[in-house]
C-alpha cells in the first residue's frame, strides 16, 4: 500500500466538479456587493447554482421584475470573476421564494425608511392584554392604536386626514387625494 501525499490529496479533492461548483458559488458569495452594489445587495441574497444558472432570492416582486433587465450587466461583471472555474453561468432567476429563509436573526436588512409613505411607529413592549369582549372593543382598541400613532403626522391639506411628510414634501398632498387627481 503506497501512501498519497497531502498534496496529491488535496490536488484530487480540488480538481473534482463539485469542489469547482462549490468554490465557484463562494467567490460569487464573497463579491456579490462588488457586482450588484451595496444597495441592491441588501434586497438580494444568492442561493445556489442550478443547471448552471445563478439562483438569487430577492426581497419582493419589484426586486425581481427590475433585476432581469440588468441580468446581461451582472452576468457580464460575473464571468470574469469565475472564469476557469467550471462551466459558465448562462442566466440568472430571481425570485421571492427563498428570502425569507435566507435572512438571518443578525441581518441589517431594514425597510426603506427613506420612502415618502414611510412612518415611525412605536412599538411598545406588549403586555398582558385581556381579550376583547366583542368586534366592537376590538375595533376600538385598534382604533385608538391608529390614532395614537397617527397623531404627530403633519394633515393633508384637501381631506384633513394624518399624511406622512414625505407624501406631503414630494406631491403636497396625501397618496389617496393624489391618485384621486391623477386618475380624474
Amino acid at each position: 500500500m503506497s501512501l498519497t501525499s497531502l498534496s496529491q490529496v488535496i490536488g484530487n479533492i480540488q480538481a473534482h466538479t463539485n469542489w469547482q461548483q462549490q468554490r465557484r458559488f463562494l467567490r460569487i458569495l464573497e463579491h456579490w456587493s462588488n457586482i450588484v452594489g451595496d444597495s441592491v445587495a441588501a434586497q438580494t441574497r444568492p442561493t445556489g447554482v442550478y443547471r448552471e444558472v445563478l439562483q438569487v432570492a430577492v426581497s419582493s416582486s419589484v426586486w425581481s421584475q427590475a433585476l432581469m433587465f440588468e441580468r446581461l450587466r451582472i452576468l457580464a461583471k460575473l464571468h470574469p470573476l469565475i472564469a476557469g472555474m467550471g462551466e459558465p453561468i448562462q442566466d440568472i432567476h430571481f425570485s421571492t421564494a427563498k428570502w425569507r429563509s435566507t435572512l438571518k436573526k443578525s441581518s441589517s436588512y431594514q425597510p426603506d425608511s427613506q420612502h415618502p409613505s414611510s412612518i415611525a411607529i412605536s412599538r411598545k413592549k406588549p403586555q398582558a392584554i385581556e381579550k376583547p369582549k366583542d368586534a366592537l372593543e376590538a375595533f376600538d382598541r385598534w382604533a385608538k392604536t391608529i390614532g395614537s400613532n397617527t397623531a404627530s403626522l403633519p394633515k393633508c391639506p384637501l381631506c384633513k386626514c394624518p399624511t406622512p411628510s414625505g407624501e406631503l414634501a414630494r406631491w403636497q398632498m396625501c397618496r389617496a387625494c393624489a391618485a384621486v387627481k391623477l386618475f380624474k
